[in-house]
């Protein structure tokens, strides 16, 4: 027997030998009838088909053409279950009633025959098995097949793993609960039974918490807290979703409107912007709205747009996004890498913000770890920040912030909470808000990419000292290169007044500062040339944020043949300089004479009574007037303290010391305490006063006079011609011979 009816378009019968649906379900009803009767058993299910995205198939094709592929189903499902009760249920639906034994293989092999078919993996078909331990009397057939079996079906929709599913009573609730979700979303928001729950966000270079972002939480009289997962796709499905995005909005401005009122501290706040939302109201126009009435800044609300929604080129999103952002509203991509198309969106659209799931980190593998690496260091160089949601633990926490990723968020920080526990549970963990300020330095710091081979630091100046806010392995390893193990311990260096470094580092930085270019700078620490390059990046106030690198130019090899060979060059024409140098090394308790200042010593030699060597010293070679200042000057146990109060580390006095032609010259002896040398060894540098003239020694002749032993009051005893005078005197002094 054939059946004829009409297709959905109206136009022409396309589906032959199936029969109507009242026909169908009447025959369907009347086997399992039979089957109960006969065996007390049921040997047949209904099944439920749909294909999936078949919209995409007639806007591809064209309807008629549609209708031609709906008929070639309707055969390859009588092929695959020959001699079974099967009808078109109308649209992309069909309805076959199939043996139990065997059904799932005969969908399988119908779902596989129709996929070669189509040859579009975006269009599939999928079945709902609805199983039944005996025939419905409570109910009609249909609910079991258009109603049940669809759910089952529809559970795998965006599952391209799967052809089937199994209807289960979990499915039921969950339809009933989809149903009171529609009947009672303008009873719930009337009623404000729908809350705006907030997690906090926070800032990876500072740990301050720099935002929030309002979730959704529905909690029923009926049926308690209900979870987003149920309500916000079923609002979305019935396009109602833009009552709950304008009421979460309201609800979040009002909230900082009152925190303003009350002088409470705030910080901006994200909301969620559905797809459907860009289809049924103006966005911008909503929002621009919003801040008026409750005379809010800008910044305040973020909106959020997910991948998924720009998947396809909707004039009404693409439109939207371009109004909110022509407004100056800051538009954040959630979810990204979650659809298929993530690069042609960020080519399509502006986006401030990249929010990654961190589902990208399970497992937690180097691979999942390169992609997240990957995708911060894309974003930085389009000048787009990033924030990870869904960080959990703290292994991901500090891999996160390491590859630069600016803000986080996720259970590790705490959990959606209401308003006021929100506040409260962060007040309680002792977790700060950012500052204004702090919140534009630190954005323009979060591009500067950390996640590259060459060492990048971002450092932060507030006018007086400096401190690392990050530094990639690349810096770290130049900064143990000198001694410095941890970034703690270089922020401890730097911000110390008595950090021989510390003065001529400020100088480096407001030079940085005044010229807005890359300056560059070479010094020694611990016994290396280093190289600074430094730019400042971004400036509130008195505040800066700079962008460093640094070099051990004596062992990086990429920079070492072309500097420092020039460097070894430089040292040793400066070497000539200094009559003797003395090490002295308080780890080993040695003192090494580097280069020699009497005759008695040839080449380098190390002694290891350091106190005894002093003292002969200063018994056979130092001006007896002197030696008692000698011995306290070269006084290893006190000389640290005193030189780091000298704000340089370095402490110089002169001396009368014995030559070979029996004269007692003056030098200056110059103490250098290497802080950071774990040794904390002491460098003895011996120079001869360079004059030639009495005007190169007259700013410092008087103080050396007091030194020999003449007094301010000889001073005014020397009429008109002073510096020929002292001179004179400073001569007569300066070559005693030995008593």
């Amino acid at each position: 027997m054939a059946y004829t009816h009409d297709a959905p378009s109206g136009k022409h019968p396309v589906l032959t030998n199936l029969p109507p649906m009242q026909v169908f379900f009447a025959a369907a009803q009347e086997q399992l009838e039979q089957e109960w009767e006969h065996l007390h058993a049921l040997r047949s299910c209904p099944v439920f088909f749909n294909i999936t995205n078949f919209h995409l198939y007639n806007a591809t094709y064209g309807i008629e053409q549609g209708d031609r592929c709906l008929h070639r189903i309707a055969e390859i499902l009588q092929k695959n279950f020959p001699g079974k009760l099967l009808t078109h249920l109308g649209a992309d639906h069909f309805a076959v009633l199939a043996d139990t034994a065997d059904v799932t293989d005969r969908i399988e092999a119908a779902c596989h025959e129709v996929q070669a078919f189509i040859a579009n993996t975006n269009i599939d078909l999928k079945a709902g098995i609805r199983y039944l331990s005996q025939p419905p009397a409570d109910a009609p057939l249909n609910l079991a097949f258009d109603n049940e079996a669809a759910l089952a079906c529809k559970s795998i929709q965006k599952d391209a793993t799967r052809h089937y599913a199994v209807y289960t009573n979990e499915m039921g609730r969950l339809h009933h609960l989809q149903n009171y979700v529609r009947e009672n979303l303008n009873n719930a928001l009337a009623n404000r039974h729908i809350k705006v729950y907030y997690q906090p966000i926070i800032h990876a270079l500072s740990g301050k918490i720099c935002g929030f972002e309002a979730l959704a939480r529905w909690e029923s009289p009926d049926y308690g807290l209900l979870s987003p997962a149920v309500f916000i796709p079923v609002l979305e499905e019935a396009r109602l979703i833009d009552k709950l995005d304008r009421y979460i909005v309201e609800r979040v401005a009002e909230n900082l409107h009152d925190h303003i009122k009350q002088k409470r501290n705030i910080l901006p706040i994200s909301v969620n912007l559905s797809r459907i939302d860009f289809q049924l109201f103006d966005p911008a126009a909503f929002l621009e709205d919003v801040l008026h009435r409750y005379q809010l800044a800008r910044h305040l609300l973020c909106l959020e747009v997910t991948e998924n929604a720009l998947v396809l080129r909707d004039d009404a999103i693409r439109q939207g996004l371009r109004h909110l952002q022509q407004a100056g509203c800051k538009v954040w991509l959630d979810d990204f890498g979650s659809g298929y198309s993530s690069l042609n969106v960020l080519k399509d659209y502006r986006f401030h913000t990249l929010k990654l799931d961190m589902a990208f980190l399970h497992p937690f593998t180097k691979e999942s770890r390169t992609i997240v690496a990957s995708i911060i260091r894309m974003a930085k160089e389009l000048g787009i920040h990033t924030l990870a949601e869904g960080v959990e633990t703290k292994e991901q926490a500090e891999f996160l912030r390491d590859i630069g990723c600016e803000k986080l968020q996720g259970f590790y920080y705490g959990r959606p909470l209401p308003g006021r526990d929100c506040y409260a549970y962060c007040r309680e963990r002792g977790m700060e808000f950012e500052t204004m300020q702090e919140t534009l330095l630190l954005s323009q710091a979060g591009l500067i990419d950390v996640n590259q081979p060459t060492p990048v630091s971002i450092v932060y100046d507030d006018s007086v000292d400096l401190q690392f806010l990050q530094v990639n392995q690349a810096y770290l390893k130049a900064l143990q290169s000198i001694g410095t193990k941890t970034m703690t311990d270089s922020n401890r260096f730097l911000q110390a007044p008595d950090y021989p470094m510390h003065r001529k580092f400020r100088r480096f930085a407001d030079q940085a500062i005044k010229s807005g270019r890359t300056e560059t700078m070479t010094y020694v620490d611990n016994g290396q040339y280093m190289r600074v390059n430094l730019r400042t990046i971004a400036r509130v106030g008195h505040h800066y944020i700079h962008r460093a690198e640094l070099y051990n130019v004596s062992l990086d090899e990429a920079v070492k043949d072309k500097s420092s060979h020039h460097f070894d060059n430089i040292l040793r024409n400066i070497l000539l300089m200094f009559e003797g140098i003395w090490y002295l090394d308080m780890g080993r308790e040695t003192l090494e004479i580097i280069e020699p200042l009497t005759d008695d010593r040839k080449g380098r030699s190390t002694n290891r009574d350091i106190t005894g060597t002093f003292r002969h010293f200063a018994d056979y070679y130092v001006h007896p007037k002197d030696r008692e200042r000698f011995l306290r000057f070269t006084d290893c146990r006190d000389f640290h303290q005193r030189a780091a109060k000298s704000q340089s580390a370095t402490i110089t006095e002169p001396f009368r010391l014995l030559r070979s032609n029996g004269n007692f010259d003056w030098f200056f002896i110059t103490g250098l305490a290497l802080l950071k040398s774990p040794a904390k060894g002491i460098l003895f540098c011996i120079a001869r006063p360079r004059i030639t003239t009495p005007e190169e020694i007259q700013p410092q002749l008087f103080e050396m006079l007091e030194s020999c032993g003449i007094t301010s009051a000889s001073f005014a005893a020397v009429q008109e011609d002073v510096s020929h005078a002292l001179w004179q005197a400073f001569l007569k002094h300066s070559h005693e011979k030995i008593i």
